[in-house]
């Protein structure tokens, strides 16, 4: 769908060790978007770095201003 920048594309994973293929919206790039449950994986893992982050510098993450 050029016209609003959007592709259909097929992805292939191993899932509890069988192949699977799956159907997954990419923009003009090429770039496949991710699902809702990747986006919230990304965030956790991103949270955790932070977190990680502010313990290295002595900061408890769960104990900061404004809690």
């Amino acid at each position: 769908m050029p016209e609003v920048g959007l592709g259909i594309g097929r992805h292939q994973a191993v899932i509890a060790g069988i192949q699977q293929e799956f159907l997954f919206w990419y923009d003009e790039r090429g770039n496949r978007y991710l699902t809702d449950a990747e986006q919230a994986e990304q965030q956790r893992q991103r949270a955790e770095k932070l977190a990680q982050y502010l313990r290295s510098l002595g900061v408890d993450p769960n104990n900061l201003p404004g809690n």
